[in-house]
């Protein structure tokens, strides 16, 4: 996955890619084009700064196959990070749901566990979405490890959530949830 990182680079402000201002004048971009190349089931980017999640989304027809393939569809225990078969792949569903596996490494969707951690909630509340040619910053509302047969625990309301979801033991699941605001 290091090698399609180089597909996320910073440029000037005035270079005319896809991306968000960054504070110094500098655009962060993902070069969706030529990833789409590489696997044309690519729907996002996401990261969330300070840990190991910066991977490529994609979205299978079903949710087996990207458990054990990875973005270059080759077989890997790692697989890959992908959005639920369910959903829509822009997003646009009032729940969508985002695997990875909690590798050993700290790889894939390990660090999600760090969420446990009140005090690093506060400090890296948001998830970092790019899609449509803009990174999005989903707010983390709720973090929770749960039996693997208990319900995600979707919050009321109206608004569109994201939920990260990752093993955590041989029963558990760790979920972290985020508002997709638009």
């Amino acid at each position: 996955y290091e090698d399609l990182r180089t597909y996320v680079k910073e440029t000037d402000e005035d270079d005319h890619t896809e991306g968000t201002d960054g504070s110094d004048g500098k655009q962060t971009v993902v070069d969706f084009k030529a990833l789409k190349k590489i696997n044309p089931d690519i729907v996002a980017w996401i990261r969330i700064p300070d840990t190991s999640i910066d991977y490529p989304v994609v979205q299978g027809n079903d949710d087996s196959y990207y458990l054990t393939h990875t973005f270059k569809k080759t077989e890997h225990v790692a697989g890959a990070i992908f959005l639920d078969s369910d959903n829509n792949a822009d997003f646009s569903d009032d729940k969508n749901i985002i695997y990875g596996h909690n590798m050993k490494d700290g790889s894939m969707f390990s660090d999600l566990k760090k969420y446990k951690d009140t005090d690093f909630t506060r400090e890296h509340p948001y998830v970092e979405i790019y899609r449509y040619g803009k990174w999005i910053s989903c707010p983390v509302t709720t973090s929770k490890v749960i039996e693997e047969n208990e319900v995600t625990p979707y919050q009321n309301g109206t608004e569109k959530l994201l939920t990260l979801s990752t093993c955590y033991g041989k029963t558990k699941r760790m979920v972290v949830q985020a508002r997709v605001i638009e």
